[in-house]
């Protein structure tokens, strides 16, 4: 064991931390992880992630931290975004973060979290460049290339690229800063306003589900014409009624021959792929390297 390390994933609900060892190249939980409620002080969620941290590494030092955030979050600068969550708009997630487990700090995308753990322990494993996708309440997306994730300008805004209708679809979607969008036209508010009833209300054999493999599928064809990824692994709530196979189907559909068609999976680590990938940023934070 080479010390302790802090894997920390932001959530707009929920932050989930944990504490975890590097047995043979991968995380060992040293306890439960925790699981605090995002609330509207931030400084007050942080202060539970330090004591709950603090309890599970047994008062030992720490070696690093990694922080997978959900967004809009400016890596450059470790502080969120102009997010419409309360009381977290431009609050310094790092800066916070070091004071109070006095240890280094590595911050990331949830989704690029994911995908990077996806793409050393999970489904994507042995490509050189994979992207990881959640459908969910939003559709969000993230990238590894050559052993790292993909963060630019800003980071990737997948979810928000425009997506061609459905034919006979005449919704404008539920984005509220983009008409048509990927987000809005196929993540949780969307089925929602469209059908008057929560997605995991649904029954399974409603037409709904054609409709998101449909769109779900459509987009995947957009993520690999601009990214060309060997794999894209999805997850996220909407995809729990295993739509897997015909998105991919639709993918192809899509891309009609044009270009190869990259294997669509479900994630290995389920909900938990961000927390992974923060481990692996936390190794980043303290100098270790991926193991």
């Amino acid at each position: 064991m080479d010390g302790w390390y802090v894997g920390i994933e932001t959530g707009g609900t929920k932050v989930v931390a944990a504490v975890a060892a590097f047995e043979d190249g991968r995380p060992v939980l040293a306890a439960p992880e925790t699981v605090v409620p995002t609330g509207h002080d931030p400084h007050r969620t942080w202060d539970a992630v330090r004591d709950a941290v603090g309890e599970a590494a047994g008062g030992d030092e720490i070696a690093g931290v990694g922080i997978a955030s959900f967004g809009p979050v400016n890596l450059r600068a470790g502080r969120m975004g102009p997010t419409p969550k309360r009381g977290w708009a431009g609050f310094p997630l790092v800066e916070e973060c070091r004071a109070r487990l006095d240890a280094p700090v590595a911050i990331d995308t949830d989704v690029n979290a994911a995908a990077l753990a996806e793409w050393r322990w999970g489904a994507a494993g042995g490509a050189d460049v994979a992207a990881y996708l959640t459908i969910g309440t939003g559709v969000g997306g993230g990238l590894v290339a050559n052993g790292g994730t993909v963060r630019g300008l800003q980071h990737p805004e997948i979810g928000h690229l425009p997506v061609p209708r459905m034919p006979g679809d005449d919704h404008e979607g539920t984005c509220g800063a983009h008409v048509g969008c990927w987000e809005g036209m196929t993540a949780g508010p969307s089925l929602r306003r469209r059908y008057g009833i929560a997605g995991e209300d649904l029954p399974d054999d409603h037409e709904a589900w054609d409709l998101v493999a449909w769109y779900v599928g459509t987009g995947l064809s957009l993520v690999t014409l601009a990214w060309s990824p060997e794999v894209i692994v999805v997850g996220g709530g909407v995809m729990a009624r295993g739509l897997h196979d015909r998105a991919a189907a639709r993918m192809v559909e899509a891309l009609d021959g044009y270009v190869p068609a990259p294997r669509v999976e479900a994630p290995h680590f389920g909900a938990r792929a961000g927390l992974y990938g923060a481990f692996l940023l936390a190794r980043s934070a303290a100098g270790s390297g991926l193991p």
